[in-house]
């Protein structure tokens, strides 16, 4: 399970990952453009992240990917 809060955020997001896997994520983040913004590689199941506290407001994409099943979460920064 992979939630982010707060979500809308005006401050930055932390990305919580619960998973019975033991194989570590990869985290991308991604603008409305598609520009990749931030890569978090080798993330322990789970933990906890946060970023996106430097983003502007606007709509945010955070792709995560445990061995080729992959989640994405839109972030909205407020």
């Amino acid at each position: 399970m992979i939630s982010a809060w707060p979500n809308p955020s005006t401050q930055q997001f932390t990305i919580l990952m619960s998973s019975d896997a033991k194989d570590p994520l990869t985290i991308r983040v991604f603008n409305a453009a598609g520009k990749v913004l931030e890569v978090h590689t080798g993330v322990a199941p789970n933990s906890a992240l946060q970023l996106g506290k430097s983003y502007l407001p606007g709509l945010y994409y955070a792709e995560v990917n445990q061995d080729g099943h992959i989640i994405t979460l839109i972030l909205v920064k407020q």
